[in-house]
């Protein structure tokens, strides 16, 4: 019975040296290996404070006598979870959809991004798995829709087509009654007035009593004619002409057909331009010092109006005191908005 103790001892005693020296051996061989405290109810890096401290002492061995390192081995039991020592991440691609909104046309329109987030999680098997979301979000796009206005008597052979349409699609201008635009026909200073109104943007503005005798506070042109005044674009008629019209005192003459020099004096202020005065003359029948001789050689010198060859065939002209027709005044317009201050 003695000697069945006796080597029943030494056999247990084997088995444990076995035991510990394999529980060094791989403690001392990785620092990678489960040693989460938590997972055994441990607190700290030792455990010093859990009644589970006891498992550390039995299963594994500190490394290099560190009793507080965080590299105990804590039992075979445990398996190894850093995909650095054979285990490989994996990831499952979850994709979410949204809808893609889509809006009025002309108006923005929404395009999809997606936005990927991820959670790797560790598991026992020594691999990473991690789970990727796609969500889609929507970013406004402006797309542009096509003006359908048009005139029947502007044809797009006609020489100011492109400039009628621009101002037209942008509601500066309207036609007349029958769908037509008349591009041939002359403007008056009411009309012009609320072109440069709605053309250059003029604040609108509204006195308390109205700035001129003829433009009462029910006209159709009143709003614009007021906010051209007040930015200072436009001014009324001499006395002599408003006695003339049979209205005395400070008038604008809405219904008054505007003439070339006019509109190149009203298009300057309501712009603002740096003015240009050169000493020579860039046409002949505007020469230096007369009405509108700055307006005009300022917006002559960005392109914005022309001349043409006198009746004479010398030299080149303006013909400041004609007319204007509303084909010309979609032009000046339409190049005064383009160029800017």
């Amino acid at each position: 019975m003695k000697n069945r103790i006796k080597t029943l001892s030494s056999g247990l005693v084997a088995v444990v040296a076995m035991l510990v020296l394999t529980s060094y051996v791989l403690a001392a061989s990785s620092a990678n290996y489960a040693l989460n405290w938590s997972q055994i109810g441990a607190s700290g890096g030792q455990g010093l404070g859990s009644s589970n401290y006891s498992l550390a002492a039995t299963l594994g061995e500190s490394l290099a006598g560190k009793t507080s390192s965080s590299n105990y081995s804590l039992g075979l039991g445990y398996q190894q979870v850093n995909a650095a020592l054979g285990g490989q991440p994996t990831q499952t691609a979850t994709r979410t959809a949204t809808a893609t909104p889509t809006l009025t046309a002309g108006g923005p329109t929404n395009t999809a991004t997606a936005i990927i987030t991820g959670t790797a999680t560790p598991t026992a098997s020594g691999s990473v798995t991690g789970t990727t979301t796609v969500t889609a979000t929507s970013t406004p796009t402006q797309t542009s829709t096509p003006c359908t206005i048009s005139f029947s008597d502007v044809l797009t052979t006609n020489i100011f087509y492109s400039d009628i349409q621009f101002l037209a699609c942008r509601g500066v201008i309207s036609g007349f009654a029958g769908g037509t635009f008349q591009p041939n026909s002359n403007t008056t200073r009411g009309q012009f007035a609320k072109i440069a109104a709605l053309g250059f943007s003029l604040p609108a503005f509204t006195p308390t009593q109205p700035t001129f005798v003829d433009v009462a506070s029910g006209s159709v042109f009143y709003g614009y004619v007021e906010a051209a005044a007040h930015a200072g674009a436009v001014n009324g008629l001499s006395a002599a002409q408003c006695a003339a019209l049979g209205t005395p005192g400070s008038c604008y003459g809405p219904n008054v057909l505007i003439s070339r020099v006019q509109v190149a004096v009203i298009v300057q202020r309501a712009r603002n331009y740096p003015t240009v005065t050169p000493a020579v003359p860039t046409f002949t029948d505007v020469p230096l010092g007369s009405f509108g001789y700055t307006a005009i050689q300022t917006l002559a010198s960005r392109n914005i109006i022309n001349g043409a060859a006198c009746s004479g065939g010398v030299g080149t002209c303006f013909r400041p005191n004609d007319n204007i027709r509303r084909g010309e005044l979609s032009k000046v317009v339409h190049r005064a908005i383009d160029s800017q201050p």
